[in-house]
């Protein structure tokens, strides 16, 4: 068997665990509320520091909703 061979063959059994295991975990409650926090404290910010108060057209208040 080649190099080649010899690296291709783990690799190509290798990809149906790889796939498997990439699945998203459950977020908890706290997790949760902080993603909430941290999405309200960047809005607060854009909306306060961003220098183009109409945001090149973008509705801020209902991207955020």
């Amino acid at each position: 068997m080649n190099d080649f061979a010899r690296f291709l063959l783990p690799a190509v059994l290798a990809l149906p665990l790889l796939a498997t295991a990439q699945q998203p975990k459950k977020l908890d409650s706290i997790e949760i509320q902080r993603a909430h926090f941290m999405l309200k404290q960047a809005h607060d910010e854009l909306k306060k520091n961003y220098y183009d108060p109409a945001y090149h057209g973008v509705d801020l208040d209902a991207t955020y909703a």
